[in-house]
């Protein structure tokens, strides 16, 4: 149905940071030659009893974040086929 709301392929978290639970969802786009994926990312946080959501995290919250990033790029490799882990961008 056009009317129903688009859901992600795959969501990892929610995970607590002391802040909120960050969240990372994937998802998929059909391309020419194969499904190509994008990335987003939340917290969603508790203010005076109201569940609030941001894109804007505190230091606390990168490491969860990368983590769950990582996962998401595990998860998407698996899905092209890729039978070992493709190798870690350098950064510098």
């Amino acid at each position: 149905m056009a009317d129903e709301k688009r859901k992600p392929a795959k969501n990892f978290g929610p995970v607590w940071t002391g802040s909120g639970y960050i969240q990372v969802a994937v998802w998929a786009s059909p391309g020419e030659n194969r499904v190509k994926y994008s990335v987003t990312f939340k917290r969603s946080y508790n203010a005076a009893g109201t569940w609030k959501e941001t894109q804007s995290l505190f230091d606390g919250d990168l490491l969860a974040l990368a983590r769950l990033l990582e996962r998401a790029w595990e998860w998407i490799a698996a899905q092209h086929g890729e039978q070992e882990r493709p190798p870690s961008p350098a950064l510098s």
